[in-house]
């Protein structure tokens, strides 16, 4: 990409490595110049404030002296105006001008990362193949299964029928049986309220006891870990704030997909502690007015929560709120749902539909064909073939994605549990926290708690918090490092329901090893989706990297997988594509090699 600007760049914001040639010469060039020197310098796009300038080089794309692939675009403070041939941008602020310029660029970059190819005839016996039994794939199943797939799933972990063992679960089944839709769901966390903002970005360099990110030893980071970071660090916030956009889209296009499913099945719902509302209270007069602020613009505020409503609705809060442990709080459009109970359900739903299912199963690498394709995947027990085969792996073994344009991307982010009685407290609905003023607060900026029952019946409160950083290998937990990021959660059960909190810990209710779960997490917080051509005519999908949003993002994940298989375009399949910012931003991880677009 080689963006040339007629005027000097602004200051004061990072271009992510992008660099922009300042050529103001070009406005005093005559034609015949100005032609050669664009083809000179290889101009992808030409950025000027200048409307004259921008109409003669719109006249030398007519005139078929110019490429019509050179991407014009006139910057102004002027208001909107229709420029036939050049995209207009208009903002107040010069270097703002300059940053939505880029962030159109990259989209357009993006609209290129992959071209479905029409099928000309619906194959309805079709097989697919699901590796991995995650809520994703759960609901990816369940969208294929309704549009006529034969569908099996395999899956690495033994049959999630026993909570005690949830160390061997994924991370649907190791965490507590307990999840929140939200719009803001698998937010780009690593965002901070400006495009502008320079902020030192090297919350995975510092452990969670240091207010980082990072939630092993140091030592046990390898270089692939490193690449890692390496690569988070290089993408500027302008483009965190386009990723926070489109990850909130897919959200509220999930959350037209929950709701048809919950009239659909509401049967499955009811049986799984469905609570179509939620709330959001904060421990700060400021993060009340910033969450009601951003609420509000992303079409999820529903209303201001006054005293009444918390004797009425959420009387448990009552003595945070006359102690000020808490300012405020607002009710959102969200909802929240017993996940294991609503997973059982899915897996006998499918079993009934006649999808097959195998149990540990760990799929140990991908076998290629010699011109490339996909042509079987190994796992302990067999080659897995398929017309279609779907991934969606969670955090994946080292050398399961090798040939892919995801491997390596996908890292282990510790979240940590914890289970209190619910009978007393009796919170009826699920709550999102804001915590400041904790230990580990960068790392664990809000919690979550959703009420649930025990398999006897009995009323519990689930507490999620926290994010820790352990490279890509799932075993680098160190028990001293997960405590400290358990402290999040401690805090924020301690701090809301003291009484309650200090009954369990006497009563022997909480365990002195953290329950958690490890989550795929990306570098740039982006899920991923790769399609790759396979040996039996179809198409190897893989999902993954969603952050804390799989679950929320399920039926837009699944829509985007049927759609691929149809030839169907997505905007998924591009915005989710491994490869996009990668090549956008001209990062090549060390040993990978040029990267190509499939």
């Amino acid at each position: 990409m080689s963006i040339v600007t007629t005027y000097p760049k602004s200051k004061g914001y990072s271009t992510g490595g992008i660099p922009l040639i300042e050529r103001t010469d070009f406005l005093m060039m005559p034609d015949h110049e100005l032609v050669a020197a664009i083809h000179q310098v290889g101009a992808t796009a030409l950025l000027s404030r200048e409307i004259e300038f921008v109409l003669r080089v719109q006249g030398l794309i007519e005139s078929r002296l110019v490429d019509s692939c050179v991407q014009l675009i006139w910057i102004t403070d002027t208001g909107e105006q229709n420029v036939p041939g050049a995209i207009v941008i208009c903002a107040s602020d010069p270097t703002i001008q300059e940053v939505k310029a880029l962030q159109y660029l990259e989209e357009m970059h993006a609209n290129k990362a992959y071209i479905p190819k029409p099928i000309e005839e619906r194959d309805y016996d079709s097989s697919v193949a699901l590796i991995g039994a995650g809520i994703v794939n759960l609901i990816t199943a369940m969208t294929l299964v309704e549009n006529g797939y034969k569908v099996s799933i395999y899956s690495a972990t033994p049959e999630p029928t026993q909570d005690e063992q949830w160390r061997k679960y994924g991370c649907t089944f190791a965490g507590n049986d307990a999840r929140i839709f939200s719009f803001n769901e698998s937010r780009q966390h690593h965002y901070h309220g400006t495009p502008l903002d320079e902020a030192a970005n090297d919350r995975y360099r510092k452990l969670v006891e240091t207010n980082g990110w990072l939630s092993c030893p140091p030592e046990l980071l390898q270089e692939e870990d490193l690449e890692w970071i390496r690569e988070y660090e290089a993408y500027p916030q302008w483009m965190f704030e386009k990723i926070q956009h489109e990850i909130i889209q897919f959200n509220r296009e999930s959350y037209d997909c929950w709701n048809r499913m919950i009239l659909d099945y509401p049967e499955m719902f009811h049986n799984s502690g469905y609570i179509g509302r939620l709330f959001r209270v904060y421990s700060s007069e400021g993060d009340l007015l910033k969450g009601r602020k951003s609420e509000r613009e992303i079409g999820a505020y529903v209303r201001e929560l006054h005293l009444s409503d918390y004797e009425q609705e959420l009387p448990c809060f009552s003595q945070a709120l006359n102690q000020e442990r808490l300012s405020g709080g607002i009710e959102v459009k969200g909802f929240g749902l017993n996940i294991h109970k609503f997973s059982h359900q899915l897996i006998n739903r499918l079993r009934e539909a006649g999808v097959d299912f195998y149990w540990e199963e760990e799929i140990s690498s991908i076998k290629y064909t010699s011109s490339g394709r996909v042509e079987a995947l190994i796992s302990s027990k067999r080659a897995i073939k398929a017309k279609h085969v779907v991934a969606s792996p969670g955090v994946p073994s080292a050398n399961f994605l090798q040939g892919m344009a995801s491997d390596k991307q996908i890292g282990s982010m510790l979240g940590c549990w914890l289970t209190l009685p619910n009978d007393e407290l009796n919170l009826r609905y699920p709550i999102k926290v804001g915590r400041s003023g904790y230990a580990s607060e960068e790392a664990a900026a809000g919690a979550n708690l959703i009420p649930g029952t025990g398999p006897d019946g009995k009323p519990l409160l689930y507490l999620s918090s926290g994010h820790g950083f352990i490279g890509l290998n799932p075993n680098n937990i160190s028990k001293g490092h997960l405590n400290s990021l358990a402290k999040a959660v401690h805090e924020t059960a301690e701090s809301l329901f003291p009484e309650v909190y200090q009954q369990s810990l006497r009563n022997g209710l909480i365990p002195e090893e953290p329950r958690y779960c490890i989550r795929p997490w990306t570098p740039s917080c982006l899920g991923l989706l790769e399609v790759k051509p396979n040996a039996e005519g179809g198409l190897f999908i893989l999902t993954g990297g969603h952050n804390t949003g799989g679950f929320a993002q399920s039926p837009a994940i699944a829509r985007a997988v049927l759609d691929a298989i149809e030839g169907k375009a997505n905007k998924m399949h591009f915005l989710y594509h491994p490869e996009r910012l990668r090549r956008f931003f001209n990062f090549v991880p060390k040993g990978s090699g040029l990267l190509t677009y499939t």
